[in-house]
């Protein structure tokens, strides 16, 4: 088989995974037609941030902030589409072929770049700028060189690449880390995500239901580190948000905690998913047993409030969305069809008070 055959094969697949991947998300074709304008306020975004990377007035902590926020987005959209890119589910077919394993790395990396926004268009900002005084912006340009690197690893290490990400925001954080130095342990990290590292997982019996949930939740890590990830992705950049609109505060705050009821509350579609599953086994005991599908997006729910309240909004603000929560959690356990229509619903409404507050 000739590559360009392969790679038209491949880029069938792709296609196909991809129209089922938006038909699993159906629910977010109402967001994107209510929100069509946000697609272009997301570009506008990526591009404010790469921007926002070369102003000389930000601080080396303020910097990497941002490069671990442009790193975890780049990810999650990554692990997200990597069966996609993959085609896993036509692996053995493929292997009827004999494909030379250098052509099925070539369209594997051809294909990440199609799913890697912001290593694209970080490319185009640094193909189309002066680098006349290109040793000023060097650290950036390493950074640029970073990009690809953790796109690779996320491709084939996803959750490896994740876990590390998400232990290098608190040195991040609690170290007074110089730009250059925070870059040279992202390089560190991504060298770790490509060793075969697998962190042992304790043994948890399960004598009573609390540790009976957790063995069963221990198979959910992956939902667990994409929803902190996006947890903590959501409150940097309105952190980062803030430090440049403090006359926005508020408003900010606000929109972060829509977002992260969202992510949080969602969690319950995958307990809903996991009771489903073990319908039968839950039949031979107690309702009560069940109940405890609610902990995790409560959990989610309580460590989000408790993180967004360090960016310093009013307690009453962060009243105005319990309607959004209860409505977006309900729908979330009993309709989950209609699960972001509601929580849309919700935020208008919880937006409409935080209005008449600001007006009062």
């Amino acid at each position: 088989m000739r590559f360009n055959a392969y790679l038209q094969l491949r880029w069938r697949c792709f296609y196909v995974a991809s129209q089922q991947l938006m038909q699993q998300l159906r629910q977010l074709l109402l967001w994107i037609m209510l929100l069509g304008p946000a697609l272009a306020a997301l570009g506008f975004m990526l591009l404010l941030a790469l921007g926002l990377l070369y102003q000389p007035e930000l601080t080396a902590t303020e910097r990497l902030t941002l490069c671990w926020c442009l790193l975890s987005g780049q990810t999650l959209v990554l692990w997200l589409y990597q069966q996609a890119i993959l085609a896993s589910r036509y692996r053995l077919f493929f292997r009827s072929f004999a494909i030379a394993p250098v052509w099925q790395r070539s369209v594997d990396i051809l294909l990440m770049l199609v799913c890697s926004p912001i290593l694209v268009l970080h490319t185009f900002i640094i193909a189309g700028a002066d680098l006349s005084h290109w040793h000023t912006v060097l650290p950036q340009l390493c950074f640029a060189f970073l990009q690809p690197l953790f796109s690779y690893s996320a491709l084939y290490r996803p959750q490896l690449t994740v876990t590390l990400l998400l232990l290098f925001l608190p040195a991040l954080w609690l170290l007074p880390l110089q730009f250059s130095t925070g870059l040279g342990v992202l390089a560190f990290i991504w060298l770790c995500s490509l060793l075969p590292l697998r962190p042992p997982l304790p043994k948890i019996s399960s004598k009573s239901p609390l540790l009976f949930w957790c063995q069963l939740w221990r198979q959910q890590m992956a939902q667990w580190l994409s929803r902190l990830m996006l947890i903590l992705l959501c409150l940097l950049i309105a952190y980062i948000s803030l430090k440049q609109r403090p006359d926005l505060a508020a408003l900010i705050s606000f929109s972060a905690g829509l977002l992260l009821l969202l992510v949080s509350t969602s969690m319950q579609l995958s307990s809903n998913n996991t009771v489903q599953l073990y319908q039968l086994f839950f039949q031979l005991y107690p309702a009560s047993l069940k109940h405890w599908q609610f902990l995790p997006p409560l959990l989610l729910t309580l460590l989000s409030g408790t993180l967004l309240l360090l960016l310093g909004p009013p307690a009453s603000l962060l009243a105005l969305l319990l309607p959004a929560f209860v409505v977006s959690w309900y729908l979330a356990w009993r309709k989950p069809q209609h699960f972001i229509g509601g929580w849309f619903a919700a935020s208008l409404v919880s937006s409409g008070l935080y209005i008449l507050l600001a007006i009062g």
